[in-house]
């Protein structure tokens, strides 16, 4: 062992006050780098033993930076999931099931009211050379908790089975408390020579997560793709992958900060949702228009008013989408410029990580316009007072929010 590895075996073995958001990146990054590259593990130790021991001599900054490199696009999601993950809220169950000569583990996950993340690793047999596997699908996951709410399954069959088993008078789409509406995006996001595995990360996102316990992950098929376009698997595996979690108690007593309307700039704008989670900010309004037709036009007239305004409304969506202004869901007269401004005068802009994020609805029945955004903003970061701005059919709208 040379000098300076003495140095480093000498600092790091000290009792030192390190932060547990400092920990809690150089624990994430050894990991993602592990993965990146298994053969290169030991050196990059040094290398983030050499990082700390700069901190803590000079107190550098660029430790920090370097680490959030490697956490940024965790999830490959948003920088809000990014910054709950710096500041530790993320678990590694560390849990495997190893069916039909394939091993499924649960690297860590992630849940709050609004967002379902984990990783999970494949490991394969000799017969399937992970490399080579461009895609894949799990057609018949259903993901339930310890009490027996579906937080989410696409597979029909699967859903009734679950349902006829547990005797729960839930219908296939038909969403309610015990069923959740979630959207999921998944993909590979490493591949592991040496291991013959992979890593699949897998988004789910929907309205008001329950705060469960436990939770059940489970799944009977595997459709690996050797190309990302093909319709057909190349290779279905039917196994039994069944995923127990025991869910951490800062993620079922998770705390959601609430906010309410301290002044706006337009009277007419209503604020109905304005709350701040572990992984962003979740805000809606909605302002009442003028009908656009009259209380003693004829049934006919008004469905010939609705109809030219829905027309409208389709051109003005082609029109922006032309114009590479369309983003997420139809965002109306509303400008994408908007942001969430804390007292300290930083800025917090829109995620657009995924469609049910951002968004704007009209009501044409009822003059009803409503709008819906997901800030970058987090507990960690938020203050007592906010500051909301948006731009409505050409006019500044300033809202201050507390809590």
């Amino acid at each position: 062992m040379d000098n300076i590895d003495m140095k480093i075996k000498e600092i790091l073995s000290q009792d030192l006050n390190l932060s547990y958001k400092y920990k809690n990146m150089v624990r994430n990054t050894l990991k993602e780098r592990k993965k990146v590259k298994n053969s290169g593990f030991k050196s990059v130790f040094k290398i983030i033993s050499v990082a700390c021991t700069c901190l803590i001599i000079t107190t550098s900054i660029v430790f920090a930076k370097d680490i959030r490199n490697f956490i940024r696009n965790f999830f490959n999601t948003n920088k809000g999931i990014d910054t709950a993950i710096e500041n530790g809220y993320i678990f590694e169950p560390d849990i495997k099931i190893d069916s039909a000569n394939i091993e499924v583990k649960m690297e860590n996950l992630l849940m709050d009211d609004y967002n379902l993340n984990f990783t999970l690793n494949l490991k394969f047999n000799e017969n399937i050379n992970a490399i080579d596997i461009q895609k894949i699908e799990l057609p018949d996951m259903i993901i339930v908790d310890e009490e027996n709410r579906i937080l989410f399954c696409s597979n029909k069959e699967t859903f009734d089975n679950y349902c006829k088993k547990h005797s729960l008078n839930y219908e296939y789409i038909n969403f309610n408390d015990k069923y959740f509406n979630s959207g999921i995006n998944w993909y590979i996001k490493s591949k592991d020579k040496n291991q013959n595995s992979l890593t699949v990360i897998c988004n789910l996102y929907g309205e008001n997560y329950p705060r469960s316990k436990k939770l059940s992950v489970n799944f009977n098929t595997m459709n690996l793709f050797n190309t990302e376009n093909s319709e057909n698997s190349n290779i279905r595996i039917d196994g039994m992958w069944n995923l127990e979690i025991n869910i951490p108690e800062e993620f079922y007593n998770r705390n959601v900060l609430l906010y309410k309307v301290k002044s706006c700039s337009n009277p007419n704008v209503n604020i109905s949702k304005a709350e701040v989670t572990n992984t962003g900010m979740k805000f809606e309004l909605f302002i009442q228009e003028e009908k656009i037709y009259d209380e003693n036009d004829s049934e006919e007239v008004i469905n010939e008013k609705i109809a030219e305004a829905n027309e409208k409304s389709t051109e003005n969506l082609i029109e922006r989408a032309e114009q590479g202004n369309y983003f997420g869901y139809y965002m109306g007269d509303f400008k994408k410029d908007t942001y969430v401004e804390t007292e300290d005068g930083v800025k917090f802009y829109p995620s657009n990580s995924n469609t049910q994020e951002s968004g704007c609805y009209m009501d044409l029945f009822n003059g009803i316009v409503s709008y819906w955004q997901t800030y970058n903003l987090t507990s960690y970061d938020a203050t007592q007072n906010l500051k909301i701005y948006l731009q409505y059919k050409g006019e500044d709208i300033f809202i201050e929010l507390e809590r």
